[in-house]
């Protein structure tokens, strides 16, 4: 009996995981991300970030906030393909999010040392 019950247990336990991990995976593939993902570097930072992309943007805006919700900049940037910013706050968590003129969006939480 103690067997079955450990089993079970453990036999949901993976189901329940599974099942998080598909519902994750299914709703991070919407229409609202970039087709290619940008890479964000380095993180953490001392300060200096690049947003990469693939390809040249349109129209492209950066905003930071921390974590506790305050807008630290937010930016527009025309026809690139390279974002370098400068993070001039004190150490601690922050938010970029990225978003272009087609409604597509892509948030990275950024550590500051």
């Amino acid at each position: 009996g103690f067997f079955i019950f450990k089993y079970n247990i453990k036999f949901t336990y993976l189901l329940y995981v599974l099942l998080i991990k598909n519902f994750i995976k299914e709703n991070n593939n919407n229409t609202n991300s970039f087709d290619e993902i940008p890479v964000l570097f380095p993180n953490p930072t001392l300060g200096d970030i690049s947003i990469g992309f693939k390809k040249i943007q349109e129209n492209i805006v950066v905003s930071i906030t921390s974590i506790d919700g305050k807008l630290i900049s937010k930016t527009t940037h025309t026809f690139i393909d390279t974002i370098l910013l400068s993070l001039n706050s004190q150490a601690g968590i922050y938010f970029i999010d990225v978003y272009d003129d087609k409604g597509r969006s892509i948030r990275y939480k950024l550590v500051k040392n």
